[in-house]
């Protein structure tokens, strides 16, 4: 892959090294930044984030989907200001950040399996804090399990093992 012109950090003051093997509970995260100051977060050798210094411009198109579907799902149903997400996998949080920027009254839950990486990603990227973003550390199959079924208004699944869904999560749940 050919070297990226190098941009200043800002806004992400506090990234760990650049293009280098960051230990992570699962494996090894890689930050890049790109010529826009944007930065691609990938995990054990995978794409995972992309985050650019505007929160609402995503890189990913699938993202841009599901950031339409929500915007769509909020205003019609009128609950835009006090909505609850929950999002089944966080990466760098690159969804939850831009529906954090376009509804700020919103409440999100973003399960992460990795310790670590939650850890970093929340200082790499200044995510916005509890109660607005929340980091949960636990597998996603057991959230989804533990939450009544009527808990969240939206609930996005953008889990990976690798670059493929996990297929406990790909699948009807059977229920308790």
């Amino acid at each position: 892959m050919p070297r990226r012109d190098r941009a200043p950090r800002a806004p992400f003051h506090s990234l760990g090294p650049l293009d280098t093997a960051i230990p992570i509970s699962t494996g090894t995260a890689r930050l890049t930044v790109e010529t826009d100051g944007s930065v691609l977060l990938d995990v054990n050798g995978v794409p995972s984030s992309h985050l650019h210094p505007d929160p609402e411009h995503l890189v990913f198109e699938y993202m841009r989907w599901m950031l339409q579907v929500i915007d769509l799902h909020l205003e019609e149903s009128g609950e835009e200001r006090a909505a609850q997400l929950a999002h089944l996998g966080g990466g760098g949080c690159s969804l939850p950040r831009a529906v954090a920027s376009r509804h700020p009254g919103a409440r999100q839950i973003v399960v992460e399996l990795d310790a670590l990486l939650a850890e970093r990603v929340r200082e790499w990227f200044d995510l916005p804090r509890s109660p607005r973003l929340r980091l949960r550390v636990d597998d996603a199959r057991t959230a989804l399990e533990d939450w009544r079924e009527d808990r969240f208004d939206v609930l996005v699944r953008d889990v990976f093992a690798g670059s493929v869904t996990p297929p406990e999560l790909t699948g009807l749940a059977s229920g308790p």
